[in-house]
């Protein structure tokens, strides 16, 4: 096949920049660019079969069932070449030859589910990535914006050339490019957009770039096109194959609605009628919602970046202590999309501790025990707390209820073991180089751990004024911690 030109460590695209550099854009050096550019197909084994004959009759067999074909977008280096005015045409030429190839291989190999990357991402935090498709693709409409500004009529001429109906990649072109005004009117503009199959239409993967042309070219439309581009709308896309007769029926009104109304809000005039008919199209679907038509433009990249933890403990610091857990619990969040955790209850306990506690405590009068809160108090409890409010913490852990405190296993160590032990050789204002410190140990059996696994929980408090072997605070000792270390039969 075609592949065996291309290697995984294919040099040649370097060995192009030298030719280039060397007698730049004459006819040989176009050759080489069209030769190392067009697409190719990569053979491998299937995925989803072992090393073995496929089973069954051949003229069942699927193509996917014999060999495995992917379709390679070279070259994975050519990002940042630059190309003389008078060279733009015959490249931007080569290169829609090599998307129309590229086409035609997807065809042939009974690619589904086929999808490119928006032109206009939105503006959201995030890196997306781009695939080789994308970037052959996004280096296409780089290089022929280009063009339609410097020589519109070779622009026009080249959109002559392209296929009438490709699902891969000229139909989300020719919805681009009738965006620009200087290579057509706004009747040529309306005439191209309800050309247009329904395929593409009403493609999710294209419902972008078509609601950004009509948005630029509303205006300019004459009354009968939009009026006529307004009933293409209103009609909806096709009946899938054996979809329910009631959720097409939702589905084609909210497709309609959602389109209408998004016009509507980027301030393309409909008429009258259509404006009487948008809200029955929005009762026909009792899920519709408002931000259906905000984010009917949405680009379907997938973002990543590090998620950041905002502890802001404002919206509870200083509610009534009965409200401070829902409160919390409402506001702890992370938003679909957004690369922001909030957790507020997380700044609660570490700027006002006790205030933290109480809330918990308050909580479990009612036999309620937000175990995703308790976990934030042992994570997050700050160092520089009392004796007295460490021991209160140790007393209110132990009265948990035994379910709580295996599904707190985990974390029930962590406000000792995240800060450093003092040091048993303290002797700030001790006697004998003792140190004057306060130290409470304390071991407690998780249940359902083994016998013998234990988790110590170590206080060191501030300066006492004496220390007797076994001395604890009296508000401590009232509740009789010996509950911590009974042994479960």
């Amino acid at each position: 096949m075609e592949s065996f030109r291309h290697s995984p460590f294919d040099e040649r695209w370097f060995d192009f920049e030298r030719t280039l550099k060397r007698d730049g854009w004459v006819d040989s050096t176009l050759r080489e660019f069209e030769r190392i550019t067009t697409p190719y197909l990569r053979i491998t084994r299937p995925y989803s079969t072992e090393p073995l004959p496929p089973e069954g009759a051949w003229d069942e067999l699927r193509l996917g069932g014999v060999v495995s074909f992917t379709v390679k977008f070279p070259p994975e280096h050519a990002e940042k070449f630059e190309i003389a005015s008078e060279a733009l045409p015959a490249v931007v030429k080569i290169l829609c030859r090599g998307l129309e190839h590229a086409a035609g291989l997807l065809a042939d190999i009974e690619t589904r589910h086929w999808r490119t990357a928006a032109f206009s991402p939105e503006d959201k935090p995030g890196e997306t990535h781009l695939g080789e498709a994308d970037r052959y693709l996004i280096r296409v409409v780089r290089f022929f914006d280009r063009l339609a500004t410097e020589q519109p009529e070779r622009a026009r001429a080249e959109i002559g050339l392209w296929p009438q109906d490709d699902e891969f990649f000229f139909d989300k072109l020719k919805i681009y490019v009738l965006m620009k005004a200087h290579l057509f009117s706004g009747h040529e503009c309306a005439e191209g957009i309800l050309a247009l199959t329904d395929r593409a239409f009403w493609d999710n993967y294209l419902r972008r770039e078509l609601l950004h042309t009509l948005r630029a070219r509303w205006d300019e439309f004459p009354d009968e096109e939009r009026r006529l581009i307004e009933e293409r709308i209103l009609r909806g896309p096709d009946q899938r194959y054996e979809e329910d007769a009631e959720e097409y029926a939702r589905r084609k009104a909210s497709s309609a609605a959602t389109i209408l109304g998004w016009l509507a809000l980027n301030n393309c005039e409909i008429s009258e009628d259509v404006q009487c008919e948008l809200p029955r199209l929005r009762e026909a679907n009792p899920d519709w919602r408002p931000s259906w038509d905000t984010s009917a433009d949405h680009d379907w990249e997938a973002r990543g970046r590090n998620v950041r933890v905002d502890t802001d403990a404002s919206k509870v610091i200083d509610a009534p202590l009965a409200e401070v857990v829902s409160i919390a619990e409402e506001h702890t969040t992370h938003p679909f999309g957004e690369f922001t955790e909030y957790r507020p209850f997380d700044g609660l306990v570490k700027e006002r501790p006790l205030r933290a506690l109480s809330a918990l405590s308050l909580e479990a009068r009612n036999d309620r025990y937000p175990t995703r809160l308790w976990r934030s108090a042992l994570t997050d409890w700050p160092d520089d707390t009392s004796d007295r409010l460490r021991c209160l913490f140790a007393f209110r852990l132990i009265r948990l209820p035994s379910q709580v405190v295996f599904d707190l296993r985990h974390r029930i160590e962590a406000p000792v073991s995240s800060r450093p032990p003092r040091s048993e050789a303290d002797t700030r204002g001790g006697p004998h180089g003792a140190s004057d410190r306060l130290r409470l140990d304390v071991s407690f059996h998780l249940p359902g751990v083994p016998f013998g696994t234990v988790t110590p929980v170590h206080f060191s408090g501030g300066p006492v004024r004496e220390s007797k072997p076994g001395w604890m605070p009296s508000h401590c000792r009232a509740g009789g911690l010996a509950m911590l270390g009974t042994i479960p039969d």
